[in-house]
């Protein structure tokens, strides 16, 4: 039922993405990695599939949205309970992390879709 709380979904015998906990801290500490010069991280960053007419690509670790010009990359994940993104412009070196206690979803990609605008808003 929309706006009621739920369980958390505690992922034993078959752990899956769901069960990888993380903080705003740990993930800036990723996204400052992404930052650098680091030869596996920019290898998990590159292009694998496409799909024409699209705005967003797919590489090893991340989607790759491309419009305009732009090019933003983000993976976004859920559990019951909780929605998470983080999305980073690796030319101007900001990103935005996004941890929710929703996972109400009334628009498609809605968390990325905030991360964009604030992302197009830092000089």
């Amino acid at each position: 039922e929309v706006g009621k709380p739920v369980l958390n979904w505690d992922c034993n015998a078959i752990a899956d993405a769901g069960a990888c906990l993380s903080t705003a801290y740990d993930l800036s500490k990723f996204v400052l990695a992404n930052f650098s010069d680091d030869s596996t991280l920019e290898y998990q960053r590159q292009r694998t599939f496409s799909v024409e007419n699209n705005d967003i690509d797919l590489a090893y670790g991340w989607h790759i949205y491309r419009k305009n010009g732009i090019v933003l990359y983000f993976h976004n994940g859920g559990t019951g309970g909780y929605h998470s993104n983080i999305t980073m412009d690796l030319k101007k070196k900001n990103a935005v992390i996004i941890l929710a206690n929703s996972t109400f979803e009334s628009e498609e990609r809605y968390l990325e879709k905030i991360s964009w605008k604030i992302l197009r808003t830092i000089e």
